[in-house]
């Protein structure tokens, strides 16, 4: 059921940041990779809502969701996990401007803290980004997620991503209210 793949995910995003026992989050994360953990969310982030039949689309998000959330503990702070997910990026802005988007939390810890992912920020997804935080805020919610990005984005470590920190603040100036 739905609740049983909720405690599934929660339960890998806790062993993906925590750990258990002498496993640490980042030996949790190392071993989810050596299974099928990358196919598996692979596909299922692939996966066009459009072509999900209506009634089940519902259903579809709350699973995208899942996953997303695990797949954002799995990629915290851990370069080799970051990676493949670079080319899904396409697939992951379609679900990004959701209200409770997993999506763009996953979308920045693809690039937090990961210098060479940093570099390859496509300008679009940073306007895409922009674009939906003012759209939000004109309807008067506040949404963290977007904010989160961009911070992932401009500095890694004490590093400047001077590229990204100038195309944020245009997209910020040319989306301000």
């Amino acid at each position: 059921t739905l609740e049983e793949l909720k405690q599934i995910g929660q339960k890998l995003e806790s062993l993906c940041s925590g750990g258990r026992h002498r496993a640490t989050g980042p030996m949790v994360q190392n071993m989810l990779r050596e299974t099928e953990f990358l196919s598996m969310a692979s596909y299922w982030l692939q996966l066009d809502l459009l072509d999900t039949d209506p009634e089940n689309r519902l259903l579809q998000n709350q699973v995208t969701g899942i996953v997303c959330a695990v797949c954002a503990e799995f990629c915290r702070g851990n370069a080799k996990n970051q990676a493949p997910f670079l080319h899904l990026l396409p697939s992951l802005t379609k679900t990004v401007e959701e209200e409770e988007s997993s999506s763009a939390v996953l979308i920045a810890e693809i690039f937090r803290g990961n210098l060479e992912n940093c570099q390859q920020v496509p300008s679009s997804l940073i306007e895409k980004f922009g674009e939906i935080m003012m759209r939000s805020r004109r309807a008067g919610k506040y949404v963290p997620w977007y904010i989160n990005f961009f911070c992932a984005i401009v500095t890694v470590g004490p590093q400047p991503v001077s590229e990204n920190q100038e195309l944020v603040i245009e997209c910020l100036q040319k989306n301000r209210p």
